[in-house]
C-alpha cells in the first residue's frame, strides 16, 4: 500500500462533528480548493471499557473512504482484535492501539500481517499521559508511529497538557512518526511541533467552528510548516 500517513500532516478528528458526512464534504471542497492533499481523517473508536465514553462508530470509516481520504483509526478499546478486521474492510489505512492494553504483542503481530499483505500502511502505538514511555520500548520495532495523548483519552474539548511535551522530546529521536492528539489549536500546534511532533490530530478547533473551517485549516497548515 503506497498511501502513507505523512510526516508533518494534519489529521482531522471527527469525534465532535455534528454531522460527519456534511463536515467531510465541506472539508474536501476546502482541501481541493487550497491544494491541501495530505489531510487525513482521524476516527476515535471507543468501547466504553478502556475509556468510559463511546466514540465514533467504526462504520463511519466508510464515509471518509467515499471522499477518498486517508483514514487514521485510533482504537481506544480493550480488545482491538474485535475491531481491526472491520476497520480494514471499511477502508482504514492506519490503525493505532494503546500500549496499556493486554495481549499487545499478538495485536501488533496481527497488524503487521495486515501491513505485509498491503491492507494497511501504518501501525501506531498510543500512550496515555500518565503512562511511562518505557512501556513503549518492547514494541517500537513493530510500529511506524507513536501517538502521544496530550489529554486523557475518552472525550473531546479538553485542555492540552503541556507537560506531555517532555515525552515528545524524549521520543523524537526514534525516527518514528510522532503524532500528538488532544487540545491542538493554533497555539499548541506550535509548541507540539517544537517538541518533536510530526503529525497533528486536530479536533474541536475545527469541528466546532464550521463557519471558519476554511480559515482555520489553512492556518493550521501554515503553522505546522513553520
Amino acid at each position: 500500500m503506497e498511501n502513507k500517513l505523512k510526516n508533518n500532516n494534519i489529521s482531522v478528528s471527527v469525534l465532535n462533528a455534528e454531522n460527519i458526512e456534511e463536515f467531510l464534504g465541506k472539508l474536501k471542497l476546502i482541501s481541493t480548493r487550497n491544494n491541501l492533499a495530505d489531510i487525513a481523517i482521524h476516527y476515535d473508536v471507543m468501547d466504553g471499557e478502556f475509556v468510559k465514553n463511546h466514540g465514533v462508530d467504526i462504520e463511519m470509516v466508510e464515509i471518509a473512504k467515499k471522499f477518498n481520504y486517508f483514514v487514521d483509526v485510533h482504537l481506544m478499546v480493550k480488545k482491538p482484535l474485535r475491531y481491526i478486521n472491520r476497520a480494514v474492510m471499511l477502508g482504514a489505512n492506519s490503525i493505532t492501539v494503546h500500549v496499556e492494553i493486554d495481549g499487545l504483542f499478538d495485536i501488533l503481530t496481527r497488524l503487521n500481517e495486515l501491513k505485509k499483505d498491503g491492507k494497511i500502511s501504518n501501525i501506531g502505538l498510543a500512550i496515555k499521559p500518565e503512562t511511562d514511555i518505557k512501556e513503549l520500548e518492547p514494541y517500537l520495532y513493530l510500529v511506524d508511529m507513536i501517538l502521544v495523548m496530550t489529554v486523557e483519552p475518552g472525550k473531546g474539548m479538553q485542555a492540552y497538557q503541556s507537560q506531555m511535551e517532555e515525552k515528545m522530546l524524549e521520543l523524537k529521536s526514534l525516527g518514528k512518526i510522532l503524532q500528538v492528539d488532544g487540545g491542538i489549536n493554533n497555539e499548541t500546534i506550535i509548541t507540539a511541533k517544537e517538541s518533536g511532533a510530526t503529525s497533528f490530530v486536530v479536533g474541536s478547533y475545527l469541528t466546532q467552528n464550521i463557519d471558519s473551517l476554511e480559515k482555520r485549516i489553512i492556518e493550521m497548515y501554515k503553522l505546522r510548516s513553520k
